[in-house]
């Protein structure tokens, strides 16, 4: 299978997110976790992902939260999927 781009999942269970890089490894060079959103400007940043899954409650129930934390991550042009649960 050929590997290609980074994924960056963001969520704050920690066993979706072992569940989620195991799957993902075979589909992307470089798969990259973070269980909170705190460190996701730098990150962006750092390894500029061309895909971001993020958790619907990572930033709990704020939809504002929710709002800035998908704008952030479309200015650095990565494509984004929101998982809902």
């Amino acid at each position: 299978m050929n590997k290609q781009g980074t994924i960056l999942i963001v969520d704050d269970n920690k066993g979706v997110l072992t569940a989620v890089q195991l799957l993902l490894k075979n589909y992307f060079t470089k798969v990259i976790t973070l269980a909170s959103p705190v460190t996701l400007p730098a990150v962006l940043r750092e390894e500029a992902p061309e895909s971001v899954l993020y958790g619907q409650n990572t930033n709990g129930k704020n939809p504002k939260k929710q709002l800035l934390l998908k704008r952030n991550v479309q200015r650095r042009n990565a494509k984004t999927a929101q998982q809902k649960y």
